[in-house]
């Protein structure tokens, strides 16, 4: 989905509904892309390498399946490094506030 309108923004920062929470590894679970890019500074190496690795990107297939925010998804799908993918989830986070205002 491509996010157009201020209730499209809104929409993609809410809390997803339970069964769509994101169960990290680690046992963490993310409800909503504001989780995901709050968590990052505290994701451990092994957790991060779990989901993001040469066979997938869970992240990815979450925000794109779950948060329906396809730009972001496919802006962090072939992304394998950690900090680069945290900056790319704070300014897409960055830019959906600002549009949901």
């Amino acid at each position: 989905m491509a996010i157009n309108s201020k209730n499209d923004a809104a929409k993609a920062l809410m809390d997803v509904n339970p069964e769509h929470y994101f169960w990290v590894c680690d046992g963490n679970v993310l409800r909503n892309i504001r989780d995901l890019q709050g968590y990052f500074p505290k994701m451990k190496k092994p957790v991060f390498d779990h989901h993001v690795n040469c066979e997938r990107n869970d992240f990815a297939n979450w925000i794109s399946d779950i948060i329906l925010d396809t730009k972001l998804a496919k802006d962090i799908s072939k992304v394998k490094e950690k900090k680069t993918l945290a900056r790319k989830i704070k300014e897409r986070v960055k830019w959906l506030e600002k549009k949901a205002k």
